[in-house]
């Protein structure tokens, strides 16, 4: 939505209009994650230019079917307000205050139910900026792929394999440049920090990448693939409860495409398409229609209004000021002709005809001859 003001200046009998334009809505594509029950769920909400937001406010809300506006956390004056959260989201929606610095926004949703499902929206009032995100979650023991894709079957296709279970196959998205968050739950939340877990990506012509590698306790550099060293960071702290998740930092649209997280003890697959968008691509992802900045429904109209407000507030100050320069102007210029006609009359009246003598002549040669004496 865009407002233009018009301001029309006479001076001198010329008209001067002046135009100005203000521009307040951008295009974002809507993020998709998809988290397994019982897991976490990673909202990334990435800030154009690495804008450091740690003194900013930074708001996260999810929008009920019902329209009902929930807040799920709230980071103003450099600390986070849960007093201000909505009580379901009490310690289970976590500020990852460390990306704040270079513009990475990051809220982590702890042992989520299907009831997390939704829509997302990080807004940041200060710099006007919104981030989209639908939010799937999908039952631990769900046999079908969401969206209506197959199902994939966990573990090597060996005949002799003795369990079999299938997992959903997860999309996340995630924007040029920002973090991407790759979950990964282990049933039962299974401690699995002694094992070994093995984090690939297959790309299109078949070729096995290593991502990342986790044995021994200790993350395994040596035998990454060189693309990825220093990119890819296994979270140690969720080992403990089963919750394997690899975060990708500075990612690029390469990055895009099937990535493997697998527990050989454990026979476990976790299956997770990754697609990076442009930040400065105007098009939903995966066909969907683009969203417009703003949050939605009754709250965008809202947010529209208040910028066209702030419009209409500067067009008017803006033209009070105008009118103000030309009545000082005009101003000036009369107390100039009034200066320039006050002198004009005092020249006037000191002139007088009449007690004019000619040139030579005194006012003794005047005198009567008898007046002399």
């Amino acid at each position: 939505m865009a407002v233009m003001g018009v301001c029309l200046i006479i001076l001198n009998g010329t008209v001067f209009t002046l135009l100005f334009h203000t521009s307040f809505a951008a295009t974002f594509p809507e993020q998709h994650v998809d988290a397994v029950e019982g897991g976490s769920a990673f909202l990334n909400c990435l800030v154009d230019n690495q804008h450091n937001v740690e003194k900013l406010t930074v708001e996260w809300s999810k929008w009920s079917k019902d329209g009902v506006k929930e807040c799920v956390h709230l980071y103003k004056h450099r600390k986070d307000q849960v007093a201000d959260q909505d009580e379901k989201f009490r310690g289970k929606a976590n500020l990852k205050h460390e990306g704040l610095k270079r513009g990475n926004v990051t809220l982590e949703l702890q042992f989520v139910h299907l009831s997390d499902s939704g829509r997302y929206v990080c807004y940041i009032p200060r710099l006007d900026h919104h981030c989209y995100i639908i939010l799937t979650i999908v039952s631990n023991g769900q046999n079908k792929m969401t969206k209506g894709e197959k199902s994939i079957t966990t573990g090597p296709q060996d005949e002799d394999k003795q369990t079999e279970s299938a997992f959903p196959e997860q999309h996340v998205d995630a924007v040029e440049g920002g973090s991407a968050f790759l979950n990964c739950l282990v049933e039962n939340q299974r401690n699995v920090e002694k094992l070994t877990v093995e984090w690939s990506k297959w790309s299109k012509d078949g070729v096995k990448e290593c991502v990342h590698l986790y044995k021994h306790r200790k993350d395994q550099v040596a035998n990454q693939d060189e693309k990825f060293r220093g990119k890819a960071n296994l979270k140690h702290e969720g080992l403990k409860g089963g919750i394997v998740t690899l975060e990708l930092q500075f990612v690029h649209l390469s990055n895009s495409g099937r990535y493997i997280c697998y527990i050989p003890r454990l026979d476990h697959h976790c299956y997770i398409i990754l697609n990076i968008v442009s930040a400065g691509q105007n098009n939903m992802t995966k066909g969907e229609n683009s969203s417009t900045t703003g949050p939605p429904d009754e709250d965008n109209q809202g947010h529209l209004n208040r910028n066209f407000g702030r419009a209409i507030v500067l067009s008017i100050v803006f033209l009070i000021f105008s009118i103000f320069i030309v009545i000082l102007i005009i101003l000036a210029r009369r107390h100039a002709a009034m200066k320039s006609e006050m002198k004009r009359t005092k020249r006037t009246s000191s002139y007088d005809p009449e007690n004019q003598l000619p040139e030579g002549v005194s006012i003794t040669s005047e005198l009567h001859p008898r007046d002399q004496h």
